[in-house]
């Protein structure tokens, strides 16, 4: 993690699954942030990789349970919480080559943090996108969901990591829903 001076934004550099830095995102440091809040200062083809795969590799291996976010600052934090086995998109869009990733680790448990707000069409084709992988495979599917907005204010888009260690594992307990 690092600083760029001439655009104002944290650094934040992607590894490709060997751990060789493929790309470097840009995330706005101001409050005057117009337009998109995360760019791209070297761009990388977001699809092929999943930011924190090579860090978290050894958490992430045969675990019983795979967090993947939207932002890398969800894995960031919830890395500062005690959980490693956290993956992040870059955004909420989820290719084929990061579904075989993810299933390559072999998990028990595959559960979406998406950030509060996203349309519920969205989370329900990233949803049937992993089960349609999963073929001659046990594994379970779920979403972190706080459908009363206990936890997570409703439209304020804040990741599931946003809101602290004491709400998040309040989150993870009482609001995950998997099949």
């Amino acid at each position: 993690i690092g600083y760029c001076n001439t655009t104002n934004r944290i650094t934040i550099p992607w590894r490709n699954i060997n751990g060789e830095i493929v790309g470097i995102m840009g995330r706005d440091n101001t409050d005057l942030a117009e337009g998109f809040k995360y760019l791209p200062l070297i761009a990388f083809p977001k699809s092929v990789v999943l930011y924190g795969y090579s860090e978290n590799y050894m958490s992430l291996l045969n675990a019983d349970r795979i967090y993947i976010f939207e932002s890398e600052k969800s894995v960031l934090q919830a890395n500062t919480m005690g959980y490693y086995s956290c993956l992040a998109l870059g955004g909420n869009a989820l290719s084929d080559c990061q579904i075989k990733n993810i299933l390559k680790l072999n998990p028990k448990e595959i559960i979406l943090g998406f950030d509060e707000g996203l349309d519920n069409e969205i989370i329900k084709q990233r949803i049937d996108s992993i089960k349609s992988h999963l073929v001659l495979r046990e594994c379970k599917v779920g979403i972190i969901y706080d459908i009363k907005n206990k936890y997570m204010e409703r439209g304020s888009k804040c990741s599931p990591t946003d809101i602290g260690k004491d709400k998040f594992e309040k989150l993870i307990q009482e609001c995950i829903y998997s099949k």
